[in-house]
């Protein structure tokens, strides 16, 4: 019971009971990249209240030598 979101360079899996993401997640998204993209060194990044997950996800998919925790309440 999956269902497949597309973001320039990454393919998530979500479950379909599961909102899509808003828009306002993808401009977070390249947000969050601008900021990652300029650290030289390992960060520890914290997504609390990650609703479809998209956030993390495709963060971790893209730039994956730094630490992710996601949290959601459901």
């Amino acid at each position: 019971m999956t269902e497949h979101l597309t973001y320039p360079g990454s393919q998530i899996k979500i479950a379909r009971d599961v909102y899509e993401p808003a828009e306002d997640s993808y401009l977070l998204i390249d947000a969050a990249r601008r900021v990652i993209d300029r650290s030289d060194r390992m960060l520890r990044i914290l997504e609390i209240g990650t609703g479809s997950g998209i956030v993390s996800s495709v963060l971790m998919h893209q730039i994956p030598k730094h630490l992710y925790v996601a949290t959601d309440i459901s």
